[in-house]
Formats: C-alpha cells, structure tokens, sequence
C-alpha cells in the first residue's frame, strides 16, 4: 500500500497513471506488455491468464531468454511454447 499512497501521490497530475476500481463480476483486460499494478481492497481471487501465440511467440522467447538465459524452467518452458505452435501439444517432455 505504501507505493499507491506515497509514490502515486507523489506523481504531479499530469504522470499519474489510469485507475478504477473493480466490483464484483466485472473484469478488467490488459493488453500484453502493458505495465500494471493492483491493490486488493477486500479479499480476492484473482485469476489471470497469459497468452503466447503465433503472435507473440517471438517477444515472450526472447523475455525468457533476457531473463535467465541458464534457466532449466524457461528451457523446458520455451520448449512447451514451441511444441503447442507445432501442434504437438504439451506432453511435459523436451522433443
């Protein structure tokens, strides 16, 4: 919370980020790439999901690799992203 209340009010007007307020039953989409933060008002479940296509296979590549490029877990994720391009599925296994 110290972040939604010293640094946002810290910001002059102009910098300040969009914000809202979601109720029960709506639902918010963010695009991809889109830096974002939430602050829970009340107990939450939350559930998000993000998508890695023909699209986006490229960009979500090379974010794991700058990441940890020694990585075992985003080795065997970027496999997974290949074989699911490749019709394969995900059978949890390198090819």
């Amino acid at each position: 919370r110290a972040f939604f209340g010293r640094v946002l009010g810290s910001l002059p007007p102009e910098e300040r980020p969009q914000q809202c307020v979601l109720r029960e039953g709506e639902t918010m989409f963010v695009p991809s790439g889109w830096w974002h933060a939430v602050l829970n008002l009340s107990p939450t479940i939350a559930i998000t999901e993000n998508r890695v296509d023909g699209a986006n296979l490229a960009a979500v590549l090379e974010e794991m690799r700058a990441a940890d490029p020694a990585s075992e877990s985003g080795r065997r994720a970027a496999s997974a992203c290949r074989r699911l391009l490749e019709g394969q599925g995900d059978r949890g296994e390198d090819p």
